[in-house]
């Protein structure tokens, strides 16, 4: 049990690491993301890993009620009731008084636990342990409710959502998701604390924290609104649109060649009056057949769908081509593969299947040709699209 928590600490850890670097670069051009946020997931983050760092070389036991007992944890409501207080607060940002209110218990408990041992020694009668709990309990719930009087009055208010439909639909869902989170995130240990002991409390809860934030990064990676931000993800949305796939690109039509070898030159004649025709062809099969999704598929096969000498083919392909037959397949099947994507084609099907359908042996060489010909991953592409249908929607 031990190496697996260490495990998945380290993974939430550095997962959650790094999806803060990215969203802290993007923060103040996204409307979902602000500084608080960023804060948060780097405080969860640093955390996850600090023990997984203690686990792993001091080969101690995680802090003993370390939710409660550690300045951390007060920190996590407060801070993102501040993130919620920011969204909420169309034109302004949260004054400083607010901050420093917001302070004040996670400054007073921190002391109370700094001289929890002092007072336990004065006053042996008194159950600091449960003292504490139940101060924490209403310090969580005055939060919670203080959260969510904002997100109901100022975000998920329907008259405000049905205004602006991009923009108020999408933190409406992200703020939702983040409140539930949370809710987990604090309630957890709680619930736990009536059914084991508070010292083992955390032992069980960890692995509950480590997959919440994994399940929060992948969210925020999955939707490109919230990841990128939205001058970086318009950006991204121009650069798909202004490299389509192109197949009239890769032909050299120039009859300047000078082939090498004394068969060639003899083909030359004999190509050169006829390259365009060949050309038209070839395109012709691209647009109307599926001829190039099968997977064997070679250049014989090519010539004798086409009627065309594969002498003749290997020619074009050597001299009047930019790739090799080899990469012009694969440009084919990705460009399929985009018209597929476009057309909804991963709401009922996998990114697998996908690979398949358009005549690609397994995912891998997929993913790697896909990447390079459209500059995105297959992922990418479809929330860059996603994210185009959600922008047109609102304008």
């Amino acid at each position: 049990m031990e190496i697996h928590l260490i495990l998945l600490l380290f993974i939430a850890g550095i997962f959650g690491t790094t999806v803060s670097s990215i969203i802290l670069k993007n923060y103040k051009s996204n409307q979902a993301i602000n500084i608080y946020f960023v804060l948060f997931m780097m405080l969860i983050s640093f955390t996850q890993l600090g023990m997984g760092l203690n686990l792993l070389f001091f080969k101690k036991a995680i802090l003993t009620n370390f939710y409660f007992e550690s300045s951390v944890s007060v920190l996590i409501l407060p801070i993102i009731y501040l993130y919620f207080k920011n969204l909420s607060n169309k034109k302004s940002k949260v004054g400083t008084n607010k901050i420093v209110l917001h302070s004040i218990f996670p400054l007073v408990y921190f002391l109370v636990l700094v001289f929890k041992n002092t007072l336990q020694n004065k006053f042996p009668h008194f159950c600091l342990s449960d003292i504490i709990y139940y101060f924490f309990s209403a310090f969580i719930l005055t939060y919670i409710y203080l959260c969510s009087v904002i997100l109901y009055r100022s975000i998920w208010d329907k008259k405000q959502e049905n205004s602006n439909s991009l923009k108020n639909t999408l933190l409406s869902k992200w703020t939702r998701f983040i409140y539930l989170e949370i809710m987990i995130i604090t309630f957890a240990p709680l619930i736990l604390y009536w059914f084991k002991d508070l010292k083992e409390t955390d032992s069980i809860y960890q692995p509950v924290s480590c997959i919440m934030l994994l399940i929060m990064c992948c969210k925020i990676v999955c939707c490109p609104e919230i990841f990128y931000g939205y001058t970086h993800l318009k950006s991204k949305i121009n650069e798909v649109e202004n490299n389509p796939l192109k197949f009239r690109t890769i032909w050299i039509l120039s009859d300047k060649t000078n082939p090498t070898g004394i068969q060639d030159q003899l083909l030359k004649r004999k190509i050169d009056p006829s390259l365009s025709t060949y050309i038209a062809q070839i395109e012709l099969l691209i647009h109307n057949d599926n001829f190039f999704f099968r997977s064997d598929i070679k250049i014989e096969n090519l010539s004798s769908e086409l009627k065309i000498p594969k002498s003749h083919l290997n020619y074009i392909f050597k001299y009047h081509s930019s790739v090799s037959f080899v990469e012009f397949k694969k440009m084919i099947k990705i460009h399929y593969a985009t018209i597929l994507i476009k057309n909804n084609y991963l709401q009922t099907n996998t990114l697998n299947y996908l690979s398949k359908e358009v005549g690609f042996a397994s995912y891998d060489p997929f993913y790697r040709s896909f990447k390079k010909h459209t500059g995105n991953t297959p992922l990418d592409y479809h929330n860059l699209l996603r994210a185009k249908i959600s922008q047109n929607e609102s304008e």
